[in-house]
């Protein structure tokens, strides 16, 4: 498995609810001091590290824990959630985490609309293997659409428990009645890595493996794209 991160730090965090951070995030290992000022700060070896404050930083430039938080969960977002579903949430009870096309609990920890569509980061081959994953979700909204009557979709590629990838069809314009499907090299190749570790020696999916790698695979979409789009290569470089 090559995507998901294993461990994270996070923020360990005590709400009023109201979306403010109210206490010093308990591990990062910081101490909470009441400066001459009467701002609450948590500090690291004696420096501030973020203050307990509204707003986005105190007078002194000192940024507040909330605006760091939201900052962390907008960084999250951006590398974990798809762009269908941007909004990051981070349960730090649970450990739960995952991304909501709505909005997020005034805590941040977990999806204020149920109703929606949301996806879940694991911390494992799950990653893979379910269809909710963010990682599965991300890589279909990220697969760029090509040709003419073009649809995709998440479809299992072997394994057990099945693993998935994302599945494009088209017509290449100009021609008629017939329906090409290809799969996107970098979700694929993680799908085969993650099949070989449940043990698998399938030799479909391991001359795949190959063929993908040479970048003249008859099941890619990128080789598929510089074929029959770009016209950039020969359909008889294609192999299988």
């Amino acid at each position: 498995m090559t995507y998901i991160q294993e461990i994270r730090e996070g923020f360990d965090v005590t709400t009023n609810g109201l979306g403010d951070i109210v206490a010093c995030p308990t591990n990062w290992n910081l101490v909470a001091e009441l400066s001459s000022k009467g701002i609450t700060t948590c500090n690291e070896k004696g420096k501030p590290v973020c203050a307990l404050v509204s707003g986005d930083a105190t007078k002194d430039g000192i940024p507040s824990c909330t605006k760091m938080f939201h900052d962390y969960l907008a960084t999250q977002g951006t590398e974990f959630c798809p762009s269908t579903m941007p909004n990051y949430f981070e349960n730090p009870v649970t450990a739960a985490s995952g991304c909501t096309s709505g909005a997020i609990a005034s805590d941040m920890s977990s999806a204020k609309d149920t109703s929606v569509p949301a996806c879940t980061i694991y911390k494992s081959s799950q990653n893979f293997t379910e269809m909710n994953s963010c990682y599965n979700q991300k890589e279909l909204a990220s697969t760029i659409l090509f040709g003419n009557d073009a649809t995709k979709q998440l479809v299992p590629l072997g394994g057990s428990p099945l693993v998935y990838t994302t599945q494009m069809t088209y017509h290449v314009p100009g021609q008629t009645g017939l329906t090409h499907t290809c799969y996107p090299d970098k979700q694929t190749m993680a799908a085969i890595n993650t099949i070989q570790q449940q043990g698998s020696t399938d030799p479909k999916l391991l001359a795949l493996s190959s063929s993908i790698s040479t970048g003249t695979s008859k099941s890619s979409c990128e080789a598929q794209y510089k074929v029959y789009i770009a016209k950039s290569m020969n359909e008889s470089d294609l192999t299988d």
